[in-house]
């Protein structure tokens, strides 16, 4: 479970009223792990609540991915 929210946005000072949105996503995610130096890591998140206001493009879905290694 993950998410996002963002306020409305502003130009020149005055508040616009149609740019803030929340979003909650739900999905599943592959963790990967070799020894102690390599880290993996991929998910696909689909959208379960949506709130925007007004008339906005909004992901159906997400597919995201780390890769960490240590030395």
């Amino acid at each position: 479970m993950s998410g996002e929210t963002k306020g409305q946005d502003t130009v020149r000072g005055a508040p616009t009223d149609d740019t803030a949105e929340t979003i909650v996503y739900l999905g599943p995610q592959v963790n990967f792990t070799w020894e102690t130096w390599l880290n993996a890591q991929l998910g696909v998140d689909l959208p379960v609540s949506i709130q925007s206001t007004g008339q906005q493009i909004v992901p159906t879905w997400r597919v995201h991915g780390a890769v960490t290694i240590r030395f």
